[in-house]
């Protein structure tokens, strides 16, 4: 039976299991485990997967040498809970205790009463090794750099002055940026909003709406969202419509739209289009690009089907 998400160390181990053990989308994954969480506890949560996921082969190298036996696969769930610990206590500024006893009492969700006394032994262990397992971590190249080797190689490769840089930067936060809507307004009015919120913000490099906060933020505090004034989206993922510079007249496709942010994006600036079809191979995210288009008052065909099976969808008109 799956447990219900009660906390954010549960939820965060249920969502980091799905996508680490069973391949599962983290845009599908995180939603659907934060449901029932306070909106208070929705940032820590999404702290606790993002964090666990990037640290991944680290905090993994560390648990190995805490256990006497790897789980079975029917147990994900304690592994995954054991790595959420792991990484509060090496990566944020939550107390050691608190880190612990939360993530022991996570286990009674589960219902799993016999992993509570390990989960304590485990992370209680770590404490005590601490300086030895980040040494023999520090040794060891993908535990080190948090990336497997086949990408190291490539990268170095590719890089051969940069790729240090690279993967400092893969293992860095990346900043909250925005995407103001221009259709409603321009980057400089929204700008001007922040400001008067007293939110430091400046310009998205090479973007022609983009805005990056100096401090995230929880996305009901910014004036506007709601009615679609403004979206949360990466600089980079901005280019891609941008690059596209869709006219009036054209039908466009966006294959794996989910969650929507490139559909909403090319909506907003091409009004004039003749169609535009969103793919995503999983119903549920596309449920996640109707949203996003609800929200900003846009529309577009949204279609679940893989978008390699033309057969499935198309009806032949080129795109």
């Amino acid at each position: 039976m799956k447990a219900a998400a009660t906390s954010p160390r549960l939820a965060a181990a249920l969502a980091v299991a799905e996508v680490s053990g069973r391949g599962r989308s983290l845009t599908t994954a995180l939603p659907a485990h934060s449901r029932g969480l306070a909106e208070s506890d929705r940032g820590l949560t999404a702290e606790l997967v993002y964090g666990t996921l990037r640290w991944y082969l680290q905090l993994d190298f560390m648990l190995a040498r805490l256990l006497k036996k790897p789980f079975k696969a029917k147990d994900a769930d304690i592994h995954a809970l054991l790595l959420v610990g792991l990484y509060q206590i090496l990566h944020l500024r939550i107390p050691d205790h608190a880190a612990v006893s939360e993530t022991v009492a996570a286990t009674a969700a589960l219902g799993k009463p016999w992993a509570r006394g390990l989960a304590n032994g485990v992370l209680r262990n770590f404490l005590r090794r601490r300086d030895e397992l980040m040494s023999a971590a520090s040794a060891d190249r993908e535990a080190d750099s948090a990336h497997p080797a086949w990408l190291l190689d490539r990268l170095a490769e590719a890089w051969p002055e940069d790729w240090p840089a690279v993967v400092a930067a893969n293992n860095a936060y990346p900043p909250m940026t925005l995407r103001v809507n221009r259709r409603r307004l321009d980057r400089e009015a929204y700008l001007a909003r922040l400001q008067e919120q007293a939110m430091a913000a400046r310009p998205a490099p090479h973007t022609d709406a983009g805005i990056t906060l100096e401090r995230p933020v929880a996305v009901e505090r910014l004036a506007g969202f709601a009615e679609g004034e403004v979206s949360v989206q990466d600089g980079a993922a901005q280019l891609a419509a941008q690059l596209l510079a869709p006219e009036a007249g054209q039908r466009v496709l966006d294959a794996c739209a989910a969650p929507g942010g490139k559909t909403g994006h090319i909506a907003e600036i091409a009004p004039g289009l003749a169609t535009l079809v969103a793919v995503d191979r999983e119903p549920e995210r596309l449920a996640d690009v109707q949203a996003n288009l609800a929200r900003l008052g846009l529309t577009a065909q949204t279609v679940a089907a893989d978008a390699a099976d033309t057969a499935a969808w198309w009806d032949g008109t080129p795109f």
